[in-house]
């Protein structure tokens, strides 16, 4: 989960982390990062909710909702790489699919990922 409200929270991770430095400072404690919570949270985002099939769709429909010129360029890349299925008025075959890659929707996949995955630092470079 990418974040975005001002407090320089980045990721999930880092939220969680921060919750429990700011609940630690409110109580005068050290934070405590090796908390069962902390840790089955942790272990939970990283191998069981980040990489799914689900996520990663649920993120690309985010991305392509929030960056229509991107839902553009990838219309246009797959009306050209499918070319035959779009003249056909059908949908591209298994093998249209296996046999030609789009580029674009390529590299928007791989974008999604890199920016809405717990374990890359992306910095200031989306989409």
């Amino acid at each position: 989960m990418h974040l975005h409200h001002g407090s320089g929270t980045q990721f999930a991770l880092d939220y969680i982390v921060q919750r429990e430095r700011a609940a630690a400072a409110r109580e005068g404690q050290q934070p405590n990062l090796t908390d069962p919570r902390i840790r089955d949270n942790t272990y939970s985002y990283l191998l069981a909710g980040q990489d799914t099939t689900a996520g990663a769709n649920i993120w690309c429909i985010r991305h392509l909702l929030s960056y229509p010129e991107w839902q553009r360029k990838i219309h246009s890349d797959l009306h050209v790489q499918y070319a035959a299925a779009y003249s056909e008025n059908r949908v591209p075959t298994a093998a249209e699919l296996v046999a030609e890659r789009s580029p674009v929707l390529d590299a928007f996949i791989d974008e999604v990922l890199r920016l809405s995955t717990g374990g890359y630092d992306h910095g200031d470079h989306p989409l």
